[in-house]
């Protein structure tokens, strides 16, 4: 309700960057969902709450993958840390959407603007905020302990990368309409999940990116030899073997 003065405008901003032949069919769609979002039931938001557990499941085995980790946590721990991601997860980025809509309304004049500092400023934020979720996701995701250092450099590539996403995405959509083309009104379809697709991209090359920090700094101290490090890593190669005998493959 907060943004109801400014609903109109935003919406006619969006359609008309995107896709203008289907003004009416998007606002009749963002009404209905708007809609429906504000008169949830309970079991509609219990129904919501699973689908985002499904989804941090999701992301938690795809990070363990990344980080090779064989175990999982157990399932009251995943239960209790996925509910803490979708409790702050959408406080972050219900932050970053509220400075997003006032700066669209700075631009649409619709709100007299602060002094320049305040504005850069304002426009500095988002992208802050991105990064240190992305930080946090890197950090706490993965059933493995990760440096605080590596996940926010890991959380600032990705950041400064979907910042540049949104920037390039947006150029490509305005200048080459191949998909209006092609698709007409539903062109939001595939434009939408095109975009989740890169958006995927980038949070998994972070993850990899955070996880090969350890490994880039181990190489240039490879020399250096550290008591039991032979034990250590004789036991780990009966282990692969151990497990590929079990597995019937060779190593």
């Amino acid at each position: 309700p907060v943004f109801s003065s400014l609903i109109v405008q935003v919406q006619k901003f969006v359609v008309s960057n995107f896709v203008p032949s289907s003004v009416d069919a998007i606002t009749v769609y963002a009404g209905r969902f708007s809609k429906n979002a504000a008169s949830l039931t309970a079991a509609g938001i219990f129904f919501l709450g699973i689908t985002g557990l499904l989804l941090i499941f999701t992301i938690e085995e795809a990070f363990n993958d990344i980080w090779r980790v064989t175990w999982q946590r157990r399932l009251l721990r995943r239960i209790a840390f996925s509910w803490a991601a979708l409790i702050l997860g959408p406080l972050m980025i219900g932050a970053s959407l509220s400075l997003t809509s006032y700066l669209i309304s700075l631009s649409m004049n619709l709100v007299h603007p602060a002094n320049t500092a305040y504005v850069f400023f304002l426009k500095a934020v988002p992208p802050a905020l991105t990064a240190a979720a992305l930080s946090l996701l890197y950090y706490a995701v993965p059933n493995r302990a990760v440096a605080p250092r590596d996940a926010l450099i890991g959380g600032a590539v990705a950041g400064l990368c979907f910042e540049a996403l949104k920037h390039g995405f947006g150029f490509y959509v305005t200048h080459f309409p191949t998909d209006k083309m092609v698709y007409g009104a539903f062109a939001m379809v595939p434009i939408f999940l095109l975009w989740i697709y890169l958006l995927w991209l980038i949070v998994l090359a972070g993850a990899v990116l955070v996880a090969e920090l350890p490994e880039w700094r181990g190489n240039t101290t490879a020399t250096r030899h550290t008591p039991g490090s032979d034990f250590f890593h004789a036991l780990r190669a009966l282990e692969l073997m151990w497990r590929a005998k079990g597995e019937g493959r060779p190593v």
